[in-house]
């Protein structure tokens, strides 16, 4: 049931909408002085990232496509473990990682929803990284920022060469 409610607010681009609410809150409420409870929810939400372009790449009916998503699956994996290495680096366990739900709906759909997901992940790294005095953690959100960026324009130009409702 969660899954049909996620793909009807990725329809509505409500998870958008959520990663900018929180944003906001960071920025007006303050939240975020612990830099250490953000990697940790951030690595949570690459490796969900990564679960679910793998899921939908292992859908999807077209090679080339497939093979684009398994990359960007890999870049998010490759994100969660960065984060990983700079939580431990602190001094601090890794979070219990589950499963994420599947999402519902159409494959073009899900791909909305990856690009929102990475949209909420860009703005993310954009807030945390302004006035860190660790160069280390900043260079790193920066990073992740820009590489966010680059997997939601590939997932768009992915997106728009499918007819939304035949997948």
């Amino acid at each position: 049931m969660r899954g049909l409610k996620l793909a009807k607010e990725a329809r509505n681009g409500g998870l958008l909408k959520a990663g900018l609410a929180g944003l906001l809150r960071f920025i007006f409420e303050g939240r975020g002085d612990d830099p250490l409870s953000l990697l940790k929810d951030d690595f949570l939400r690459e490796k969900a990232l990564a679960s679910h372009l793998s899921d939908h790449a292992r859908s999807m009916p077209y090679g080339h496509y497939s093979d684009r998503l398994m990359e960007l699956a890999g870049m998010s994996e490759e994100a969660s473990e960065l984060l990983a290495k700079k939580i431990r680096a602190i001094g601090s366990g890794l979070p219990e990682v589950s499963e994420p739900e599947p999402l519902e709906g159409t494959l073009w759909e899900k791909l909305a929803g990856d690009v929102d997901r990475l949209n909420s992940l860009y703005y993310r790294y954009m807030s945390q990284s302004v006035n860190r005095d660790d160069e280390e953690l900043k260079e790193l959100l920066e990073r992740l920022h820009r590489e966010k960026n680059e997997q939601s324009l590939a997932i768009q130009r992915l997106a728009s060469g499918l007819h939304g409702y035949s997948l």
